[in-house]
């Protein structure tokens, strides 16, 4: 009978073992509310370095634009032009819920920057979208960003521009190996 006990908690033991790619970390409901919080401070702080700590090496990330980068390492590369240029952007969080059994998010923002659009280049351009947040291992493995199709510069609403000239090059952003 001990040895069935063996045998049966030994094949237990490699049934729950986390498997390649498995999700091994979960993060409370909480942490997610915390983590992102605190990823915002950075990306308001300009700190390219923090923010790029709180991703998984298998990120997976999708702009606005529709444009895709996956890797952390193409990710960095990606946004280190716009921290560079940063023009002073900050992040307001609108709004934060999380999932915890799917570990999720959807933060609601609103982002202040210079903007590029034709005829208002360089003006304070304020812009509203959310963000879609996963998380795999206790970091940010996928994060997909949607914004409103119009934008608010000189107080008044402006239609994005088709064709405009884009923050990230799609040399940067289209990797999608």
């Amino acid at each position: 009978m001990q040895r069935e006990n063996d045998v049966f908690l030994s094949l237990l033991k490699l049934y729950i073992q986390p498997k390649p790619g498995m999700n091994t970390k979960h993060l409370l409901h909480d942490e997610m509310l915390e983590l992102i919080r605190n990823w915002l401070v950075e990306w308001n702080a300009h700190n390219l370095d923090k923010v790029m700590d709180l991703l998984h090496e298998e990120v997976i990330f999708e702009n606005w634009t529709g444009s895709l980068v996956k890797g952390k390492k193409n990710l960095r590369r990606a946004w280190m032009p716009w921290f560079n240029n940063h023009g002073n952007f900050t992040f307001i969080n609108e709004d934060l819920f999380a999932d915890q059994t799917e570990q999720k998010v959807l933060l609601q923002w609103e982002l202040t920057w210079p903007s590029s659009e034709i005829n208002f280049a360089g003006q304070p351009e304020i812009r509203r979208g959310i963000d879609i947040i996963h998380f795999k291992d206790g970091l940010i493995h996928r994060k997909f960003s949607y914004s409103k199709t119009t934008v608010t510069i000189q107080d008044k609403p402006v239609a994005l521009s088709a064709g405009q000239k884009k923050r990230i090059s799609k040399d940067n952003c289209n990797n999608r190996s």
